[in-house]
C-alpha cells in the first residue's frame, strides 16, 4: 500500500505501454495499452546506465509511485505534455519489503 505522503509528492501522471512484441506494417515497435500512472517528473540532464550496462545520457526521469516489474526500456512512455521521449533506462528500488519505486529516464 502506498503512504499518503508519498502519493502527495507524485504530483502528474504519465502513461506507460508495454511493447507488444509485434511490429507495424512499417517496423516500428508496437505497443499495448497505455497504463495511466502517479509520478513525480525531474527534468535533470544525467548520465544513467541502461540494462546492457551502458551509460547513456538521460534528460528527465520520472518517479513512479510504485514498483512495476513490467517497465522497461521497450515501453512507451507519454509524458503530461503528451510528448513521447524515448526511455532510455529503467531502474526499481527496494526497501527491506522488497520492490519499492520504479525510476524511467528518459
Amino acid at each position: 500500500m502506498v503512504e499518503d505522503e508519498l502519493l502527495e509528492m507524485h504530483e502528474s501522471f504519465v502513461k506507460l505501454a508495454p511493447q507488444s512484441g509485434a511490429r507495424t506494417s512499417d517496423g516500428q515497435k508496437s505497443h499495448g495499452a497505455d497504463v495511466s500512472i502517479q509520478c513525480h517528473i525531474e527534468l535533470k540532464s544525467r548520465m544513467v546506465r541502461n540494462s546492457n550496462g551502458d551509460e547513456v545520457s538521460s534528460e528527465g526521469r520520472a518517479m513512479l509511485v510504485d514498483a512495476f516489474a513490467w517497465v522497461d526500456e521497450n515501453c512507451r512512455l507519454t509524458l503530461p505534455d503528451g510528448t513521447r521521449p524515448p526511455v532510455v533506462a529503467t531502474r526499481t528500488t527496494n526497501d527491506t519489503s522488497g520492490p519499492y519505486q520504479t525510476y524511467v529516464y528518459f
